[in-house]
């Protein structure tokens, strides 16, 4: 079941002041310096819903249903009475949407948090809208951090209920967001989340208490409570070549180079082993079909990481002797593991890194204790947030920071990109090759050994797709061709980017199973997986494919000989330095791994982790490829891992000297000013912002000094210390000096197609540039550049891309699609009752459709966009689609019956000339009714209970499309109408008419030595300059924004085509017939129209747009 809770900006509450007066009664009192003022902030949802309702104009809304009613053969007394029923029925609607529109409720997935709340307030937790629950008491907060910091006492007041600061994990600060809940709950809530801790608790990490706190709000399943063994962290010391940077005491970095120096190395940060027998309980109960091969799991409080399967029971059994067959725990004490009948007394056994809070507990029994007692009716559970995949793709999209980091030839650049550029090619031209990449089919071998596509479950798949998958003539609808359209483009502009398919996939960075063994039971570590080598099933797998492949293979004429693998380059994101790892794939099947089905096991004896970003084994995935162009270019391009340290620690270690900054405090984890404070500092950390600085870094050529590869290395160092700030508390910017060094360096080429909002800007600012620039050296000045050149791969990469894709066209069926066959019922009644209420309904619904994708739209502009917010928007629309099935399912008795109802939803969208003219995306078709029409399209079912013969019906097909071309073309004469604000915005009668010599002024310019386009053109511009003088209004040429007199309204008025309109300006302007000057902003031109003529002899009149296209035209 998922759950929905409202999410509120801070930003919105209203702000009020209280002022300690002994004659007033003081509404809240804040333990605060200042006692004079006290500040709040409330957010009066009911008084907002009410004041949105109130402006709704009732009246018409009455006068409309009366006028409706008017039309039927209904008695006056019938007509009130239904009045009455369809106005309060109006009115309720109303009001739920807007109810729905400012709650902004948010989907949550099954968390403990949830689970807790439903245990101490089920009543309040408990009523379901549209198939979710709604949770009331907790509410979701976007922060503004000026505003959160004067929160006092952490508490806001919604609909005169308190709500108070409750958590926020490391994902939710990234995002912004903090979770509150009602004050009534807190003190309870606490007592369960501490998990036997005292609330006063002081803690020396503030920032760390904070993101383990906050775990109980992760998507998790509980499942079977394991029997748990806590172990001592083990750590080991890699000898080796590094790149050492160091922060200074002053805040400085020093860089140095291929150093010998010696790693600190924790190889099972994160992870810890769980038993083959409790892997199979929790594969029963998450109902899985298969065994995975580790399990990401959470447990309050603070107990998190993953947990990898082994047969530990074999393990012991046959590696240890009987009487070693105990574990000291990370509190010293003897642990036993197998009984005396051989039986496994333990199911899980943890690091003390997956143990945060085992400083505050005497023993693991004082947690398992407090874990196991029921608090408040609440039992807490052992939960479960990710685990291994079932299966691994074959291929996997590259990004661009892993290639910027690398030099590649030309050559390379075009055997890295090939694979891709067929892959568009094919997928632009052949629908079964764009839904093979677009997640619907995978190509196999059948039992002839011939390749076929078969079908492969993908979440979140379009339901057009599925039913696109399943019946090809669904192509031919131009809804579905632009949607293949739109996905076409977005490969494609991937593919500038960097985003190219190679061989290989992501998987989860495993731990050396037996040297975790070796330390837990106390043996001599060696492990078995050496130095700068990695075990992995799947490859192993696939040299068994290419044995079998070269052994069937090796009699034939011409046979190449597959090579086997034995090299992977392992990727880690954020990719920031060169931290590519290059490994050797071990070639012999260790049965210890046998479980690891989904699984890059590294080495523990080298530093490839801490190479791969302080990469941890808490459940990374991380990308594994056999590319030869990447393999090789590492190679040639080696690269040290990079050593961090700090000087007070060096200062510490090497002269026994304490540190010049002293240890903090521990704070209070009851101290509401500093939780929030440090959620504050935590959101103002962002990753992004230190990737693009090394993108422009990448982007730069290498200098004499080599402080381009010291900035690229200081700032890798930089980006895993912003990474994890939430946790440390620890703010660090990018240096000054790096930020001077790339002062003034535009950011590469290849990033147009990430920001295009910049790429617009400069190109319409050059386009204005060449329209008034007298010379070349004037355009040369003149014109901005807003993105760099240089000769980097990633701008090569872009080139070449670009250059290939441009001749790459999309091919589409060009007969109409048979939207019929989707009806069921023969005889489908249009002219009665129900269809009109279906219609109404859907129009309303459509409106409501199109004001949550603006919504988004400018949500997703406005905010750095991450996954998070694009969940949201996923959940809303499925809550509403969810919703306007029920909207239209409750219209009647009639529309119960959901075939009729979807036949009348079709016919609407397919056919109804006012409805479906309007509205061409057929997205609320698609995603309310997705399970009904993919049975009804599926051409490989049969369809049950058939009607409607398609045959018999062609004619009735052919008209109905006939009159719906006949509204189109309507339509789109309409579209060719303009609209200019200031002029064609006004009432009739407030519009000035001009009268226009125009048989004259027209004469002249024929006349003229100039072409046809640059005339018609200038016709246009001395009328609109009569127009605009007359209503006091300077004549401003614009790029694109609605509403102005842009290129695409001057293309409109003159009957050109849009990309003759510049070329015409420019002649226009060198012929001296209009002036042209460049506004402030750049994007703008100023217009002023010097061709003279004489206002005499025959007039016509002209008040707007309209009448100039009319005068154009005749």
């Amino acid at each position: 079941m998922d759950y929905r809770i409202i999410k509120l900006k801070l930003s919105a509450f209203d702000k009020e002041f209280i002022y300690k007066d002994k004659e007033k009664k003081i509404i809240a009192t804040y333990d605060d310096k200042d006692k004079t003022k006290k500040t709040r902030y409330t957010y009066d949802l009911d008084k907002k819903i009410k004041d949105k309702f109130d402006k709704v104009n009732k009246v018409k809304i009455k006068d409309n249903i009366e006028k409706k009613l008017s039309k039927k053969n209904l008695s006056d007394e019938e007509i009130k009475k239904q009045v009455e029923e369809q106005f309060e029925k109006s009115l309720n609607e109303i009001k739920s949407k807007i109810t729905r529109q400012e709650e902004n409720r948010v989907v949550l997935r099954d968390t403990e948090l949830i689970r807790i709340i439903r245990t101490l307030n089920l009543k309040n937790n408990n009523i379901v809208d549209n198939g979710y629950i709604n949770i009331n008491d907790i509410v979701c907060v976007s922060i503004s951090t000026p505003i959160y910091k004067t929160i006092q006492n952490g508490i806001i007041i919604i609909n005169d209920k308190k709500f108070i600061r409750l958590m926020a994990s490391s994902g939710n600060v990234r995002n912004k967001k903090v979770f509150f809940i009602s004050l009534d709950l807190y003190d309870k809530a606490m007592d369960i989340l501490l998990c036997g801790l005292s609330k006063d608790l002081k803690h020396k990490k503030i920032s760390k208490f904070n993101a383990y706190m906050g775990l109980p709000n992760s998507d998790t399943i509980p499942v079977t409570t394991p029997r748990i063994i806590v172990i001592s962290d083990y750590k080991n010391k890699i000898e080796g070549t590094y790149n050492v940077v160091t922060k200074m005491l002053n805040g400085t970095f020093d860089f140095k180079p291929d150093q010998k120096d010696v790693l600190k190395n924790m190889p099972f940060d994160g992870a810890g082993l769980c038993s083959v027998e409790m892997a199979q309980q929790w594969q029963d109960d998450l109902k899985l079909d298969y065994l995975p091969s580790s399990f990401q799991f959470r447990a309050i409080i603070g107990v998190k990481g993953n947990l990898y399967v082994m047969d530990i029971k074999k393990y012991i059994t046959e590696m240890v002797r009987e009487n070693e067959r105990y574990i000291i725990d990370a509190w010293g004490n003897r642990q036993e593991v197998i009984n005396k009948d051989g039986e496994l007394l333990v199911d899980a056994i943890l690091t003390e890194s997956q143990f945060k809070f085992k400083d505050y507990y005497d023993n693991f029994e004082e947690w398992k204790t407090a874990f196991e007692t029921d608090l408040h009716s609440y039992h807490r559970t052992f939960n479960i947030a990710k685990y291994g995949n079932k299966e691994n793709k074959n291929k996997v999209l590259l990004s661009y920071q892993p290639i910027q980091s690398l030099v590649l030839t030309d050559e390379e650049i075009k055997e890295l990109c090939e694979p891709t550029i067929k892959i568009i090619d094919k997928m632009s031209n052949n629908v079964n090759e764009f839904l093979k990449y677009r997640g619907l089919l995978q190509e196999e071998k059948n039992e002839l050994g011939e390749t076929i596509l078969v079908d492969t479950d993908m979440d979140r798949v379009p339901p057009y797709y599925k039913a696109l998958k399943n019946n090809k003539n669904l192509f031919k609808d131009k809804y579905i061709q632009k949607k293949v359209q739109v996905d076409i483009k977005r490969f494609k502009e991937n593919a500038n980017k960097g985003m190219v398919f190679i061989d290989g996939n992501y998987q989860t960075l495993t731990i050396d199973l037996v040297g975790f063994m070796e330390v837990a039971m106390r043996q001599e570590v060696k492990g078995a997986v050496s130095e700068n080598e990695v075990y992995s099933k799947y490859w192993l797998n696939k040299n068994k494919e290419i044995d079998l492949f070269n052994e069937e293979n090796k009699n034939n004429e011409g046979f190449e000989e597959k090579e086997r693998i034995t090299e992977l380059d392992i990727i880690r994101f954020p990719h920031i330095a060169q931290e590519h790892c290059l490994v050797s794939v071990i070639q012999k099947e260790n049965d210890w791994f046998k479980y690891i089905d989904d699984g890059i096991i590294v080495s523990m004896w080298d530093s490839n982790n801490q190479k791969l970003g302080s990469a941890d084994s808490d459940g990374d995935r991380i990308l594994n490829t056999t590319s030869k162009v990447l393999i090789n270019a590492v190679k040639k391009q080696p690269s040290n891992c990079i050593l961090f340290k700090e000087e007070k620690d060096e200062v510490e270690e090497n002269n026994n000297k304490k540190p010049k900054e002293p240890e903090p405090e521990p704070i209070a984890i009851n101290n509401m000013k500093e939780l929030i404070e440090c959620d504050c500092r935590g959101m103002d950390a962002s990753i992004g912002k230190v990737v693009n600085k090394t993108t422009i870094l990448w982007s730069m050529d290498e200098d004499k000094e080599g402080l381009r590869n010291e900035y690229i290395n200081v700032i890798s160092v930089v980006g895993a210390l912003v990474i994890d700030f939430v946790k440390t508390g620890v703010k660090e910017d990018v240096p000054q000096n790096i930020e001077k060094f790339i002062e003034g360096i535009h950011k590469p080429k290849f990033l147009k197609v990430k920001y295009k909002t910049l790429k617009q800007r400069q190109e319409r600012v050059n386009k204005n540039v060449e329209l008034v620039a007298k010379d070349e050296k004037e355009l040369n000045e003149k014109q901005i550049e807003l993105f760099s050149d240089t000769d980097c791969t990633m701008n090569k990469l872009y080139d070449h891309v670009n250059e290939e894709l441009e001749n790459i066209k999309s091919k589409f069926p060009k007969d109409e699609f048979k939207w019929i066959e989707l009806l069921k019922y023969k005889k489908l009644n249009i002219d009665n009752d129900t269809y009109p209420l279906v219609v109404n309904k859907l129009q309303e619904l459509k409106k409501e459709h199109d004001w949550i994708t603006k919504k988004n739209s400018i949500d997703s502009s406005t905010f750095e966009y991450d996954s998070d917010k694009q969940m949201e928007k996923i959940d809303k629309y499925k809550f509403f689609y969810r919703y306007c099935k029920n909207q239209l399912i409750n219209l009647n008795k009639e529309c119960k019956r959901k075939d009729k109802l979807l036949d009348y939803v079709i016919y609407a969208f397919y056919a109804d000339k006012d409805f479906a003219i309007k509205n061409e995306s057929k997205d609320l078709l698609w995603n309310v009714f997705e399970s009904e029409l993919n049975i009804r399209i599926d051409d490989k079912k049969e369809f049950k209970n058939t009607e409607y013969n398609v045959a018999e019906n062609e004619e009735q097909f052919k008209e109905q499309m006939e009159k719906l071309k006949i509204g189109k073309d309507k339509v789109k004469e309409k579209a060719l109408q303009v609209s200019v604000t200031g002029i064609d915005d006004l009432e009739d009668e407030n519009k000035t008419e001009v009268k226009f010599p125009k048989e004259k002024v027209f004469s002249l310019i024929d006349n003229l030595e100039i072409s046809r386009n640059s005339k018609k053109l200038l016709m246009v511009l001395v009328m609109l300059n009569e127009l605009y003088k007359v209503n006091k209004m300077e004549l401003i040429i614009e790029q694109s924004k609605r509403g102005t007199l842009n290129k695409s309204a001057l293309a409109k008025l003159t009957g050109l085509n849009i990309e003759k309109i510049q070329p015409s300006l420019r002649e226009l302007f060198d012929n001296e017939y209009i002036k042209l000057n460049i506004k402030n902003n750049k994007e703008k031109i100023g217009c002023e129209v010097i061709f003279n003529y004489e206002s005499k002899g025959n007039t016509v009149k002209i008040k707007d747009s309209n009448s100039i296209q009319k005068n154009i035209k005749n």
